[in-house]
């Protein structure tokens, strides 16, 4: 009983580490941007050593992957919530678009104001590669939402649902900056362009 008590003990103990250093790095970038965080700076702002921040992320790859996927695990609990008792596809890629929007929205206003003594630098491809992996998981919920409106018949036959997901996404994952109207002024515009994509009837020839 003894060994297995100190194993989950040791469990719980690496996963409120985790925590607090993905909670750390959050704290940082809102501060200073990704690319000025370095693996030193959050160990230091931490309160560990670098030997432990490394025996849980090898490099600011993978905490800014680990970061991301954190954050789109729990926005996806809260859209499952939302899409559950949608009647339809298209009213569910009406609230995946609002939802989704809104979501982008916010982590928009996280980053923090590019000024001239501190210049935004390019993050590395590979990094940014990590960061998008888990934007995946919001892909594959449209990709389903579009395939069940080609099913029931709402959207046309001759879309590709994993291409018009990808395509979606890129609009909807990069919302306009500005005061909260024109936030709101943009998602609804959003919403109904894409709606009229996918829902008008083909053009006779």
């Amino acid at each position: 009983m003894a060994p297995h008590t100190w194993t989950e003990s040791l469990t719980i103990h690496k996963q409120r580490t985790r925590e607090h250093i993905l909670a750390t790095a959050a704290d940082l970038i809102a501060e200073r941007g990704a690319t000025d965080v370095s693996m030193s700076l959050l160990a230091n702002r931490a309160g560990i050593a670098r030997a432990t921040l490394y025996n849980h992320f090898p490099d600011l790859e993978r905490v800014l992957a680990a970061l991301v996927a954190h954050e789109v695990a729990l926005f996806l609990v809260q859209l499952d919530r939302h899409l559950v008792d949608a009647p339809d596809p298209v009213e569910r890629l009406r609230r995946f678009l609002e939802a989704t929007y809104r979501w982008a929205t916010r982590q928009r206003r996280q980053r923090p104001p590019r000024t001239h003594r501190s210049p935004s630098r390019k993050l590395p491809p590979q990094v940014i590669a990590a960061m998008h992996e888990p934007v995946a998981d919001l892909r594959a919920v449209l990709t389903a939402i579009l395939t069940d409106g080609i099913t029931t018949g709402d959207f046309p036959a001759d879309i590709h649902p994993r291409l018009h997901a990808e395509l979606i996404l890129k609009l909807v994952l990069d919302p306009i900056a500005g005061p909260e109207r024109s936030q709101t002024a943009a998602r609804d515009q959003l919403v109904r362009f894409v709606h009229r994509g996918l829902t008008a009837p083909p053009t006779q020839p």
